[in-house]
Protein backbone atom coordinates (compact mmCIF):
# COMPACT_ATOMS: atom_id res chain seq x y z
CA UNK A 1 0.00 0.00 0.00
CA UNK A 2 1.23 3.43 -0.90
CA UNK A 3 0.64 6.53 0.70
CA UNK A 4 1.92 8.54 -2.41
CA UNK A 5 -0.93 10.34 -4.03
CA UNK A 6 -1.87 12.45 -7.05
CA UNK A 7 -2.22 16.27 -7.18
CA UNK A 8 -3.60 16.03 -10.62
CA UNK A 9 -7.05 17.46 -11.74
CA UNK A 10 -9.43 14.60 -12.17
CA UNK A 11 -10.86 14.32 -15.74
CA UNK A 12 -13.90 13.90 -16.92
CA UNK A 13 -17.53 13.72 -15.45
CA UNK A 14 -18.87 11.63 -12.50
CA UNK A 15 -19.04 7.55 -13.07
CA UNK A 16 -22.69 5.85 -13.67
CA UNK A 17 -22.15 3.50 -10.59
CA UNK A 18 -20.82 5.58 -7.28
CA UNK A 19 -20.78 4.90 -3.74
CA UNK A 20 -23.92 8.20 -3.89
CA UNK A 21 -25.65 5.96 -5.93
CA UNK A 22 -25.42 2.79 -3.65
CA UNK A 23 -27.08 5.62 -0.97
CA UNK A 24 -30.05 6.24 -3.30
CA UNK A 25 -30.44 2.87 -3.90
CA UNK A 26 -30.58 2.44 -0.09
CA UNK A 27 -32.88 5.20 0.64
CA UNK A 28 -35.50 4.20 -2.41
CA UNK A 29 -35.07 0.27 -2.60
CA UNK A 30 -38.87 -0.71 -2.39
CA UNK A 31 -38.10 -3.93 -2.49
CA UNK A 32 -36.21 -5.27 1.33
CA UNK A 33 -33.83 -7.08 -0.48
CA UNK A 34 -32.84 -4.78 -2.76
CA UNK A 35 -32.62 -2.40 0.10
CA UNK A 36 -30.62 -4.36 2.43
CA UNK A 37 -28.25 -5.00 -0.62
CA UNK A 38 -27.68 -1.68 -0.80
CA UNK A 39 -27.11 -1.15 3.44
CA UNK A 40 -24.35 -3.86 2.77
CA UNK A 41 -22.69 -2.59 0.13
CA UNK A 42 -22.28 0.84 1.77
CA UNK A 43 -20.98 -1.38 4.86
CA UNK A 44 -18.72 -2.85 3.34
CA UNK A 45 -17.17 0.14 1.86
CA UNK A 46 -16.92 2.29 4.93
CA UNK A 47 -17.72 0.11 7.98
CA UNK A 48 -13.60 0.38 9.08
CA UNK A 49 -13.65 4.17 9.58
CA UNK A 50 -17.21 3.91 11.16
CA UNK A 51 -15.67 0.90 13.59
CA UNK A 52 -12.54 2.40 14.31
CA UNK A 53 -14.33 5.91 14.90
CA UNK A 54 -16.26 4.16 17.37
CA UNK A 55 -13.05 2.14 19.34
CA UNK A 56 -11.40 5.56 19.59
CA UNK A 57 -14.39 6.92 21.45
CA UNK A 58 -13.44 4.52 24.25
CA UNK A 59 -15.91 1.89 22.90
CA UNK A 60 -15.13 -1.85 23.61
CA UNK A 61 -13.93 -4.15 20.22
CA UNK A 62 -17.96 -5.89 21.18
CA UNK A 63 -20.06 -3.24 21.51
CA UNK A 64 -18.07 -1.02 19.03
CA UNK A 65 -19.17 -4.03 16.86
CA UNK A 66 -22.46 -3.92 17.60
CA UNK A 67 -22.68 -0.15 17.59
CA UNK A 68 -21.31 -0.04 13.83
CA UNK A 69 -24.22 -2.53 13.12
CA UNK A 70 -26.52 -0.65 14.38
CA UNK A 71 -25.52 2.24 12.75
CA UNK A 72 -26.26 0.98 9.09
CA UNK A 73 -29.52 -0.72 9.97
CA UNK A 74 -30.43 2.89 11.33
CA UNK A 75 -29.52 4.44 8.35
CA UNK A 76 -31.84 2.76 6.65
CA UNK A 77 -34.45 2.08 8.80
CA UNK A 78 -34.63 5.95 10.06
CA UNK A 79 -34.81 7.78 6.58
CA UNK A 80 -31.20 9.15 7.19
CA UNK A 81 -30.71 9.54 3.90
CA UNK A 82 -33.93 11.56 2.97
CA UNK A 83 -31.84 14.82 2.82
CA UNK A 84 -28.37 13.04 1.61
CA UNK A 85 -27.19 15.48 -1.40
CA UNK A 86 -24.11 14.83 -3.18
CA UNK A 87 -24.27 18.32 -4.37
CA UNK A 88 -24.44 19.77 -0.68
CA UNK A 89 -21.08 17.99 0.47
CA UNK A 90 -19.17 14.66 0.50
CA UNK A 91 -20.53 11.52 1.78
CA UNK A 92 -17.44 10.86 3.82
CA UNK A 93 -18.62 13.73 6.16
CA UNK A 94 -22.27 12.82 5.64
CA UNK A 95 -21.56 9.53 7.42
CA UNK A 96 -19.52 11.03 9.96
CA UNK A 97 -21.98 13.54 11.00
CA UNK A 98 -25.46 10.99 11.00
CA UNK A 99 -22.74 8.62 13.18
CA UNK A 100 -22.50 11.28 15.79
CA UNK A 101 -25.98 11.71 15.32
CA UNK A 102 -26.80 8.18 15.95
CA UNK A 103 -24.51 7.19 18.60
CA UNK A 104 -25.63 10.35 20.81
CA UNK A 105 -29.03 9.29 20.20
CA UNK A 106 -27.82 5.56 21.79
CA UNK A 107 -26.27 6.80 24.56
CA UNK A 108 -28.97 8.31 25.86
CA UNK A 109 -31.60 5.80 25.08
CA UNK A 110 -32.18 3.66 28.59
CA UNK A 111 -32.83 0.02 27.07
CA UNK A 112 -30.32 -0.26 24.26
CA UNK A 113 -30.49 -2.67 21.71
CA UNK A 114 -28.74 -5.73 22.52
CA UNK A 115 -26.65 -7.71 20.52
CA UNK A 116 -28.67 -11.10 18.78
CA UNK A 117 -32.19 -9.49 18.95
CA UNK A 118 -34.59 -8.88 15.74
CA UNK A 119 -32.61 -6.98 13.62
CA UNK A 120 -30.80 -8.49 10.88
CA UNK A 121 -27.06 -8.10 11.41
CA UNK A 122 -24.74 -6.24 8.68
CA UNK A 123 -21.27 -8.38 8.77
CA UNK A 124 -18.34 -6.76 10.82
CA UNK A 125 -14.94 -8.34 10.98
CA UNK A 126 -14.17 -7.03 14.23
CA UNK A 127 -10.96 -8.90 14.03
CA UNK A 128 -9.82 -6.59 10.86
CA UNK A 129 -10.63 -3.49 12.63
CA UNK A 130 -8.64 -4.54 15.61
CA UNK A 131 -5.70 -4.31 13.05
CA UNK A 132 -6.46 -1.20 11.77
CA UNK A 133 -6.58 -0.05 15.03
CA UNK A 134 -3.23 -2.03 15.31
CA UNK A 135 -1.93 0.19 12.62
CA UNK A 136 -2.26 3.37 14.62
CA UNK A 137 -1.32 2.22 17.88
CA UNK A 138 2.09 4.54 17.70
CA UNK A 139 -0.40 7.85 17.12
CA UNK A 140 -2.56 9.65 19.60
CA UNK A 141 -5.44 10.34 17.33
CA UNK A 142 -9.06 11.60 18.05
CA UNK A 143 -11.67 9.97 16.93
CA UNK A 144 -12.58 12.46 13.68
CA UNK A 145 -9.00 11.73 12.79
CA UNK A 146 -9.22 8.08 13.09
CA UNK A 147 -12.21 8.02 10.94
CA UNK A 148 -10.44 10.43 7.88
CA UNK A 149 -7.13 7.91 8.14
CA UNK A 150 -8.87 4.64 8.21
CA UNK A 151 -10.94 6.27 5.23
CA UNK A 152 -7.78 7.49 3.26
CA UNK A 153 -6.22 3.99 4.38
CA UNK A 154 -9.46 1.86 2.88
CA UNK A 155 -9.53 4.19 -0.34
CA UNK A 156 -5.93 3.35 -1.12
CA UNK A 157 -6.22 -0.27 -0.43
CA UNK A 158 -9.17 -0.51 -3.03
CA UNK A 159 -7.04 1.56 -5.40
CA UNK A 160 -3.87 -0.84 -4.93
CA UNK A 161 -6.33 -4.25 -5.18
CA UNK A 162 -8.10 -2.70 -8.57
CA UNK A 163 -4.33 -2.24 -9.68
CA UNK A 164 -3.29 -5.79 -8.84
CA UNK A 165 -6.54 -7.23 -10.70
CA UNK A 166 -5.98 -5.28 -13.74
CA UNK A 167 -2.39 -6.23 -13.69
CA UNK A 168 -3.45 -10.10 -12.99
CA UNK A 169 -6.14 -9.58 -15.95
CA UNK A 170 -3.27 -9.18 -18.14
CA UNK A 171 -1.47 -11.45 -17.09
CA UNK A 172 1.38 -9.12 -15.52
CA UNK A 173 0.68 -9.82 -12.33
CA UNK A 174 4.64 -10.84 -11.62
CA UNK A 175 5.40 -7.40 -12.66
CA UNK A 176 3.14 -5.53 -10.61
CA UNK A 177 4.97 -7.48 -7.66
CA UNK A 178 8.04 -6.34 -8.82
CA UNK A 179 7.36 -2.84 -9.29
CA UNK A 180 4.34 -2.00 -7.05
CA UNK A 181 7.29 -0.98 -4.34
CA UNK A 182 8.36 2.02 -6.88
CA UNK A 183 5.33 3.74 -5.92
CA UNK A 184 6.19 4.50 -2.92
CA UNK A 185 9.30 6.43 -4.28
CA UNK A 186 11.75 5.35 -1.34
CA UNK A 187 14.75 4.00 -1.41
CA UNK A 188 13.50 0.33 0.33
CA UNK A 189 11.93 -0.71 -3.40
CA UNK A 190 13.56 -3.12 -4.45
CA UNK A 191 16.76 -1.59 -7.19
CA UNK A 192 15.75 -1.81 -10.91
CA UNK A 193 18.66 -3.58 -11.92
CA UNK A 194 17.21 -6.28 -9.53
CA UNK A 195 13.90 -6.08 -10.95
CA UNK A 196 15.07 -6.43 -14.27
CA UNK A 197 17.36 -9.12 -13.71
CA UNK A 198 14.54 -10.79 -11.98
CA UNK A 199 11.65 -10.62 -14.87
CA UNK A 200 14.20 -10.58 -17.93
CA UNK A 201 13.23 -7.58 -18.93
CA UNK A 202 16.00 -4.14 -19.71
CA UNK A 203 16.43 -1.54 -17.00
CA UNK A 204 14.28 0.77 -19.40
CA UNK A 205 11.36 -1.50 -19.94
CA UNK A 206 11.32 -1.80 -16.10
CA UNK A 207 11.26 2.41 -16.23
CA UNK A 208 8.73 2.53 -18.22
CA UNK A 209 6.61 0.01 -16.80
CA UNK A 210 7.02 1.70 -13.51
CA UNK A 211 6.13 5.15 -14.80
CA UNK A 212 2.64 3.85 -16.76
CA UNK A 213 2.09 2.30 -13.27
CA UNK A 214 1.99 5.72 -11.34
CA UNK A 215 0.03 7.09 -14.25
CA UNK A 216 -2.63 3.92 -13.79
CA UNK A 217 -2.85 4.57 -9.99
CA UNK A 218 -3.80 8.39 -10.56
CA UNK A 219 -5.97 7.44 -12.81
CA UNK A 220 -7.58 4.68 -10.27
CA UNK A 221 -7.18 7.04 -7.58
CA UNK A 222 -9.20 9.97 -8.97
CA UNK A 223 -11.93 7.29 -10.10
CA UNK A 224 -12.07 6.23 -6.38
CA UNK A 225 -12.28 9.43 -4.91
CA UNK A 226 -14.96 10.60 -7.70
CA UNK A 227 -17.08 7.63 -6.57
CA UNK A 228 -17.72 9.87 -3.28
CA UNK A 229 -18.39 13.04 -4.19
CA UNK A 230 -20.30 15.53 -6.87
CA UNK A 231 -17.59 16.77 -9.21
CA UNK A 232 -14.00 16.73 -10.32
CA UNK A 233 -13.36 19.41 -8.35
CA UNK A 234 -14.74 18.37 -5.52
CA UNK A 235 -12.23 15.02 -5.63
CA UNK A 236 -9.58 17.41 -6.30
CA UNK A 237 -10.14 18.77 -3.03
CA UNK A 238 -11.22 15.12 -1.42
CA UNK A 239 -7.76 13.75 -3.02
CA UNK A 240 -5.79 16.58 -1.36
CA UNK A 241 -7.67 16.45 1.98
CA UNK A 242 -6.05 12.13 1.90
CA UNK A 243 -3.06 13.30 1.33
CA UNK A 244 -2.57 15.93 4.04
CA UNK A 245 -4.39 12.86 6.31
CA UNK A 246 -1.21 10.59 5.73
CA UNK A 247 1.17 13.43 6.18
CA UNK A 248 -0.19 13.87 9.77
CA UNK A 249 -1.64 17.67 8.46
Amino acid sequence: MTEHLSNNNAQGGRFPTTHWSVVYSARDGVEEDAAHNALAELCRIYWAPIYTYIRRTGCPPEDAQDRTQSFFLHILSKSTFDTANPDKGRLRSFLLGALKHHLASEFRRENAEKRGGQITTISVDMREGEEWLTRESDRELSPDKQYDRTWALTALDKVMNRMEADYAARQKDKLFTGIKGHLLWNSDATPIIEIAKELSMTEGSIRVAIHHMRKRYRKTLQREILETVATPEDAEIEIQHLRDILSGN
